[in-house]
């Protein structure tokens, strides 16, 4: 899986992932750039971080409900949202 919109993650979540991603790279002497949670997270799937199953399923059901949210805000289906933001 390619890593998540981090605009799109809960201050909670992306602290979760940012330390996750803090221990890959740590376990593997891999020395951090930086403190800020976006910037881990980002050195850490250039370096093949891959998320797990707890964190992949909190990330999803995230992402889906800001989906929900934003198509109803917007009165359009989740499919044109889809197709339009996603595969554009």
């Amino acid at each position: 899986m390619s890593m998540p919109d981090l605009d799109l993650l809960s201050e909670e979540h992306k602290e979760a992932l940012a330390e996750d991603c803090e221990d890959y790279l740590l376990h593997r002497s891999i020395p951090l750039i930086s403190h800020s949670y976006d910037t881990i997270i980002r050195q850490a799937f250039k370096e093949g971080y891959r998320l797990k199953n707890s964190i992949d399923q909190s990330v999803s059901t995230e992402f889906w409900q800001q989906v929900e949210q934003e198509c109803k805000e917007h009165e359009i289906t989740v499919d044109y949202y889809l197709m339009e933001f996603y595969t554009s």
